[in-house]
């Protein structure tokens, strides 16, 4: 039930942000690269398969980003982290690990990028800073903080990060029952 308020109320905000002024956009000091790569639009997939600016703790949740080449790119990374409203990085993705490269990208291609996730993050509001690289560091394209969006859990733990974990429980017999350690 909470999660649901949460998600409606997040959600409205979203649509009076988008009702204000369009769609999220960023100034041009928020795009930064080399222009061999200009990322067009980001967002959060649920597992619902809707899009959404609200994400349950607990659920698989994936990030994706649109990129439009405007020169041939021979093996892009692709990358995203996501940071907490106290600025502390709690996830981070790339293409580059353990991924094959994904070869020449032409010039005009437009590609989608996609990274799933469990979201054991905290409940808080999270931006995103996508990025495409080429091995050895060289910036195609890097849009700070964008989007924001907001992790909701009902149950308050008060972690930055909800690591699943198993428990074990075991219990002797009555104190009487229980061996008596000798000295």
């Amino acid at each position: 039930m909470g999660d649901r308020y949460l998600d409606l109320n997040f959600s409205e905000a979203a649509r009076a942000q988008a009702a204000a002024g369009g769609e999220q956009e960023d100034g041009p000091s928020s795009s930064l690269g080399d222009g061999r790569a200009v990322i067009e639009r980001t967002w959060f997939e649920q597992a619902s398969g809707g899009e959404g600016a609200t994400l349950p703790n607990g659920a698989k949740t994936t990030f994706a980003m649109e990129v439009r080449f405007t020169s041939p790119v021979e093996n892009p990374l692709f990358s995203v982290t996501m940071r907490n409203s106290s600025a502390v990085p709690l996830l981070s993705a790339s293409s580059g690990w353990g991924c094959e490269p994904v070869g020449t990208i032409q010039a005009g291609e437009t590609v989608v990028w996609k990274a799933t996730f469990e979201n054991v993050l905290g409940p808080d509001r999270y931006t995103v800073t996508p990025t495409v690289t080429l091995n050895g560091g060289a910036v195609l394209a890097l849009r700070e903080d964008i989007p924001t969006v907001v992790v909701t859990r009902s149950a308050p733990t008060g972690a930055l990060v909800d690591i699943p974990f198993e428990q074990v429980l075991e219990r002797g017999g009555p104190p009487s029952q229980q061996p008596e350690l000798t000295k």
